[in-house]
């Protein structure tokens, strides 16, 4: 592997394991059900977007870029729940799959575009663009969900302090 998907690897990595540390000592059923008094509009529990981030990000790198087909339902991963466990697994699987896919990526398959046609009903834009780029907007949406996390987790604890 080349030392660019070895620093996308190790980024997402960290980014995964700070998504886990986020959720860590919240009682289960909260981090599917708990959304802070504060909510205004549209928010997911801490469950739902740890979720999120996996449909989102294996879609951009093992389906957009891999060609691998994961039938995504985009709309119930904002409805998930489940245990810390299960969702670390799910992420170990994801960059587990994603190594295994930038070992055969080539410079010819990063530059090749990557399409999608909209898809409103599940909330789907259309889209694109290089699958190089695609890999970027995977680490982009994690980072940026996580930041999402971190401040709801932030909410969370003054809450429960009060």
């Amino acid at each position: 592997m080349n030392p660019y998907n070895d620093a996308v690897l190790a980024t997402l990595e960290k980014l995964l394991n700070q998504v886990i540390e986020t959720m860590e000592g919240m009682p289960e059923d909260a981090l599917a059900t708990w959304k802070t008094s504060q909510a205004h509009g549209d928010i997911s529990t801490m469950y739902g977007m740890a979720t999120h981030i996996a449909g989102a990000g294996e879609f951009w790198t093992l389906q957009a870029v891999g060609g691998r087909d994961l039938n995504r339902q985009r709309l119930a991963e904002f409805e998930a729940s489940g245990s810390i466990a299960s969702i670390r697994a799910r992420y170990d699987a994801w960059l587990a799959e994603l190594a295994a896919l930038f070992a055969n990526l080539t410079d010819d398959d990063l530059r090749s575009i990557y399409r999608r046609e909209a898809n409103p009903a599940q909330g789907v834009s259309r889209a694109e663009m290089p699958k190089a780029q695609g890999i970027i907007h995977a680490l982009d949406h994690t980072a940026q969900h996580l930041g999402h996390m971190q401040v709801q987790r932030q909410l969370w604890d003054q809450e429960q302090a009060s």
